[in-house]
């Protein structure tokens, strides 16, 4: 049986080499069926080729039919070359990366080690950063204590536009006298047994508070800083301010500071940049002063102009930082860091009066004006002085500022009635929208009008008690209206709480229209008070 078997299959293999001869010459005689002859030749293969490939695997042979032959040979052939890829991928594989995600975790191994030395990097940095600003920061706070413990040197080079001192009796008038009684005020506490003094100084617009503030500071000398504030100063303007009276270089301005200062606060703002806060400055004068705890001498802040820490647009308030400074100052009163003196105009008077600080205010001066003769005698520089005489009654009355606008006029060899017109004209400006023909259609313009005439006829004064006759209880509240006043720089508050006229221009104008407006005015007597009244 098998030898019968042998035999066929030897007999196959024979019919197959006889059919694959036959075929290559039918083939061959056809050159331009070339391509399809080799391909004919890969793909088919006879069972003796078959049977020798199989020995070489060590399979057993296995008889099949010709087809069956030519579709397991191309299986095979496929099957083979699959086989070997796989295995020379594999190989590929397990060369670089030693198996199967080798080479993720290789590189995730890289990145996450690229990545830790970027941190550490940038946490080196950080770390330097941070360390060289507070260290700048506690450098700073050892120059601003020296700087105040040498006293008011800011104040010596300050704006040279500004008016000369007080104490040169031939240019200024002098205010020694009020000079003095401040200095009175802050001598007796100047140490550490008391508490600090807290001062708040009130005058009116172009009272002379600014080279009053300067000649104090001078006074006082070692241990007090004068700070100036500007109107329309924004509120990074007003930090700077500050820290340049103090010599606090971080939040300087950059055209303050020195050269190497200049170049350090460069480098720092990549960490920290610089636009402090109000707040933040606030903070740093508490560090500042609290750590001069144990120093002889109390120090004194002269904050001037405080009035511009409120900044109004049109009705509304943009910023208001004055209820902060107020802070601060009780603040250094109460635990003994610091003393304050703050100078004010009536319009900042009232946002002290509203704000809870108030109370440690330890005494409120009031600047008197200039006196008359004091006044007469500086215009006669410039005028006779019964020429003189009549402008100090008429115009000037005891206003710093107007007193030396007028003498700035008679420089220019104007007349009296020139000058006086130039006045009155300003004083008919702040009346816009309250003028005596609005009077029928206006009751605040007929309450106004009823108080001035009223001031007028009582030496430019009156009480609060008779300035709310006057004005009525059908008009707006009373210090409503008042404020308004103030704010038009036609009334001021005097020390006593009484009212009295801002300049005496105001005055004559009020004169000038009654002898106008005789019918009136008679209208005014009958609704004013018959006789004067005190407040208290």
């Amino acid at each position: 049986m098998i030898k019968s078997i042998i035999g066929k299959s030897f007999q196959l293999s024979k019919r197959n080499n006889t059919f694959n001869n036959t075929l290559i010459n039918n083939q061959l005689s056809k050159p331009s069926l070339l391509p399809q002859f080799i391909e004919l030749i890969n793909n088919h293969r006879s069972f003796s080729l078959t049977l020798s490939l199989h020995d070489e695997e060590k399979a057993s042979p296995i008889l099949l039919n010709n087809n069956q032959t030519n579709n397991s040979t191309s299986t095979n052939n496929n099957s083979g070359k699959s086989n070997s890829e796989e295995k020379s991928s594999k190989s590929n594989k397990s060369s670089d990366g030693g198996g199967g995600g080798g080479d993720g975790k290789k590189k995730s191994s890289k990145t996450f080690s690229v990545y830790m030395k970027k941190w550490l990097t940038y946490g080196v940095l950080t770390t330097i950063a941070i360390t060289s600003v507070n260290y700048q920061d506690i450098v700073a706070e050892k120059k601003s204590i020296e700087w105040i413990k040498d006293g008011s040197r800011n104040t010596d080079n300050n704006e040279n536009h500004r008016s000369p001192s007080l104490n040169h009796h031939h240019l200024w008038i002098s205010r020694e006298e009020e000079v003095k009684n401040l200095e009175s005020l802050i001598s007796t506490n100047h140490d550490r047994e008391i508490a600090p003094s807290y001062i708040l100084v009130v005058g009116r617009k172009g009272d002379g508070k600014s080279n009053i503030s300067k000649e104090l500071s001078k006074k006082i000398g070692k241990s007090c800083i004068h700070i100036q504030f500007q109107r329309d100063m924004k509120e990074i303007q007003i930090v700077e301010e500050i820290a340049k009276a103090v010599r606090y270089y971080p939040f300087m301005n950059r055209n303050d500071l020195p050269l190497h200062k200049y170049i350090v606060r460069s480098f720092l703002e990549i960490v920290r940049p610089s636009k402090p806060t109000f707040s933040e400055m606030t903070h740093v004068l508490k560090s500042i002063t609290s750590k001069m705890k144990d120093e002889e001498l109390v120090p004194y802040f002269i904050f001037d102009g405080v009035d511009t820490l409120v900044k109004k647009n049109n009705e509304s308030v943009e910023f208001n930082l004055l209820p902060d400074l107020i802070e601060l100052c009780k603040e250094g009163s109460t635990n003994n860091w610091f003393g304050s003196v703050l100078f004010t105009n009536e319009e900042g008077m009232k946002h002290v009066q509203s704000s809870s600080g108030r109370y440690a205010i330890s005494n409120i001066y009031y600047l008197p004006g200039i006196k008359k003769l004091d006044a007469i005698s500086y215009l006669s520089q410039s005028t006779s002085r019964e020429n003189a005489e009549i402008l100090v009654n008429d115009i000037c009355g005891d206003h710093l500022k107007t007193i030396l606008d007028v003498s700035k006029e008679l420089k220019m060899n104007l007349s009296n009635e020139e000058i006086i017109q130039h006045f009155v004209k300003f004083v008919k400006q702040n009346l816009r929208g309250l003028e005596l023909g609005q009077i029928p259609n206006n009751k605040e313009a007929f309450a106004v009008w009823n108080l001035l005439y009223y001031m007028s006829k009582n030496g430019g004064e009156c009480t609060i008690s008779e300035a709310s006759i006057c004005i009525g209880y059908e008009n707006k509240p009373l210090q409503v209206i008042i404020e308004n006043l103030i704010s038009r720089d036609l009334i001021r508050t005097k020390a006593d709480g009484q009212l009295s006229f801002y300049n005496n221009a105001v005055g004559y104008l009020v004169n000038r229209s009654r002898s106008r407006n005789v019918d009136l005015f008679h209208k005014f007597d009958k609704v004013q008070p018959k006789e004067r009244i005190l407040d208290f």
